[in-house]
């Protein structure tokens, strides 16, 4: 019984390594250093299905619990998408910082509106 339990045991606690969560966290500015507010920071895995997303703060700090692993990242505010996708790969907790022009921002899906 207890070899049992030991063996149950090590599996689940490989299971919690494999698995473990990290961070991304950072802030979003406008080119002129100001935060912004309310950006949607998009991760979407490049190995599965997962995905994430989170809001900036009145501070533009975000910060989200991912999976390790490799993630596209894109910025969305309402309908519209920013017109640049970053590529990360997240082995441990990542600080990632984003400096955007809000001229780049384009209407990502047909959106009707009555």
């Amino acid at each position: 019984m207890k070899k049992l339990f030991l063996i149950i045991l090590m599996l689940s606690l490989q299971a919690t390594l494999v698995f473990a969560n990290v961070s991304i966290s950072g802030k979003i500015t406008n080119k002129e250093g100001k935060p912004l507010t309310g950006i949607e920071v998009y991760l979407t895995s490049t190995q599965n299905t997962n995905t994430y997303n989170v809001l900036s703060d009145k501070f533009g700090n975000y910060s989200c619990d991912v999976e390790k692993g490799k993630y596209n990242i894109n910025l969305k505010i309402y309908d519209y998408e920013y017109s640049k996708t970053w590529k990360i790969k997240i082995k441990k907790n990542v600080k990632k910082d984003f400096s955007i022009n809000s001229d780049k921002f384009k209407l990502y899906k047909n959106v009707n509106r009555a």
